[in-house]
């Protein structure tokens, strides 16, 4: 075994002797007690992942699975590995409760509607009804029945003929009105409306309107609330339209017209993942090159000196020449640049106070992803994953330097957090 591999192994080691004092994992995104999900963590699969890496909510819409409940159709999206979809108000709930999506339902109909989302883990940020009362008795029981259902967006198919009550309604309940149409009428309509009104883009229907996503984009642009998007052929110049505005609207998949609507917008999904590939590798470049090092000044005296204490002062090994170790510790998509397990200052002041009292190696503490392509990891001996979670090896020469690295005899080993490095 070469000695790279003993000095990894001997670090390794040590290490949960020495932060084993950290404090337990926080738990993130747990599923409420009796959930049904067994969805993969949000930060694993680019379709998820987005949302906290460039703030899009990708969901599909209930609305496609026209021959089922939305309680069977939840199910379905659920399954797709999505945490988020498109209510629509002419879907009838379940068998038990024969009655459409809206605000007529009963307080127990609408417990029950919440307490199958949580089992699900799923949100409905999005719901789309018809239009919003003119009556003002009838509208605020519109938008109480959104908000119980943690409704972020409402949105109507036929503007509202006062524009301006519906605006004062959506202000006191927190919820936005997102309206549909050709994107030139919406220009005027949306003219001087504050931040809770704004604009629903249904590509299908913008096409036959012989308008293109990109020009209706550049119409609207912040003022879009979300997206609807069938054609996968649209993907592509979507994605980079709305990154290059540094826009975040929802985007909600919707089916082609295929029969088999799962596996129709499961093809969507994992096309959605290929166009979006580039613009969240180069995110997260960017990120890697802002997420500071944790350091030792995060832990507390008594921290210190327990790692210190624990320290051994001579290598498993002593190696034929002089050894450099990457240090990489940031969490991407997961908590933000100070975000990460409570042992990941530990384990950095571990790595550097064992190689000070062995001079074993050196270690160099680096969140920069361009060190990880390959000619400039070349110059280390191994890398250390210092309790990763998110999406860090997007980038295609990025992952092509690591595997090229580890298959020439490079020395890599992680630690907790890891596994959930770029699942």
């Amino acid at each position: 075994m070469r000695v790279r591999w003993l000095l990894i192994w001997a670090v390794a080691t040590f290490l949960f002797a020495a932060i084993g004092f950290a404090q337990a994992p926080q738990t993130v995104n747990a599923p409420a007690r009796g959930s049904a999900s067994v969805r993969v963590p949000a930060w694993r699969q680019l379709r998820t992942a987005v949302e906290s890496l460039l703030g899009w909510q990708v969901g599909v819409s209930l609305g496609s699975f026209r021959q089922d409940t939305f309680v069977d159709a939840v199910r379905k999206a659920e399954a797709l590995d999505l945490g988020v979809v498109e209510g629509d108000s002419t879907q009838k709930i379940s068998v038990q409760i024969p009655k459409n999506l809206d605000y007529r339902l009963a307080p127990g109909e609408r417990e029950a509607i919440r307490e199958r989302m949580i089992a699900l883990n799923v949100r409905m940020p999005l719901y789309v009804t018809s239009e919003v009362g003119e009556d003002e008795q009838i509208a605020r029981k519109q938008f109480e029945f959104a908000k119980s259902l943690g409704v972020e967006t409402i949105v109507v198919e036929r503007t509202p003929k006062s524009l301006a009550a519906i605006e004062k309604i959506a202000d006191e309940y927190g919820i936005n009105v997102a309206l549909t149409g050709n994107p030139k009428n919406l220009v005027d309509e949306l003219q001087g409306r504050g931040r809770r009104i704004g604009a629903y883009a249904d590509l299908g229907k913008w096409a036959q309107q012989r308008i293109a996503p990109v020009e209706g984009i550049a119409l609207l642009n912040n003022k879009l609330m979300a997206i609807r998007v069938s054609d996968r052929n649209a993907f592509l110049p979507l994605i980079n339209e709305l990154y290059r505005r540094e826009l975040k609207p929802s985007i909600i998949l919707g089916t082609t017209g295929a029969p088999e609507v799962v596996a129709d917008l499961s093809r969507s999904l994992e096309a959605f993942e290929k166009s979006v590939q580039a613009v969240v590798a180069e995110r997260v470049m960017q990120l890697s090159r802002t997420v500071p090092i944790k350091g030792r000044d995060r832990l507390t005296p008594e921290e210190r000196d327990k790692i210190i204490s624990a320290t051994p002062q001579k290598a498993a090994a002593t190696p034929k020449g002089p050894r450099r170790l990457l240090v990489y510790d940031a969490n991407i998509g997961y908590g933000g640049a100070n975000g990460g397990h409570r042992s990941i200052p530990a384990a950095n002041m571990a790595i550097e106070v064992f190689a000070k009292a062995t001079g074993a190696y050196e270690p160099v503490f680096s969140n920069d992803l361009d060190n990880f392509k390959y000619e400039r990891l070349k110059t280390f001996d191994a890398v250390f994953l210092n309790n990763t979670v998110g999406q860090i090896f997007v980038d295609p020469e990025v992952r092509a330097g690591l595997t090229r690295f580890v298959r020439g005899g490079g020395g890599l080993a992680g630690y907790h957090g890891t596994s959930h490095a770029s699942m």
